[in-house]
């Protein structure tokens, strides 16, 4: 993973679990989106992945430092990963 955006506010253990879900490039980044490639680490990596990555994923999407996101981007990345969640895992079952 060479892109300079990327590099900005990916380092290099990140960069390597991205490789391990096969993001290999800022394109392959852009194809996926921040919030689907979010979750396919989370799934992979679990909580050795966490909101900081989320929110570098989208700053290097969007050309810009991840702590210069706003409260109200983070927010709706947020919310888009709770949904996202929510389709992966299914509906909570109600207890009998």
């Amino acid at each position: 993973m060479d892109d300079r955006h990327m590099m900005r506010n990916i380092g290099p253990k990140s960069r390597k679990l991205l490789e391990e879900v096969d993001i290999f490039s800022l394109e392959n980044l852009a194809e996926l989106g921040s919030v689907e490639a979010y979750a396919r680490l989370r799934f992979r990596f679990g909580r050795q992945v966490n909101r900081n990555m989320l929110h570098a994923l989208d700053a290097a999407l969007s050309g810009c430092r991840w702590t210069d996101l706003s409260a109200e981007r983070k927010a709706e990345l947020d919310a888009a990963v709770a949904i996202r969640t929510t389709q992966i895992a299914g509906p909570t079952l109600p207890a009998d």
